[in-house]
């Protein structure tokens, strides 16, 4: 049951950094067009 849970929470902390780290890249991409 433990395994389980723990294998739910790594799944759920590696969607969490690629969520974050693709609107980090949006925020960054917005950012160099507002520039120009």
């Amino acid at each position: 049951m433990d395994s389980v849970l723990y294998i739910r929470e790594e799944g759920n902390q590696k969607r969490k950094k690629m969520s974050s780290s693709f609107f980090y890249h949006l925020g960054a991409v917005r950012d160099e067009s507002l520039m120009h």
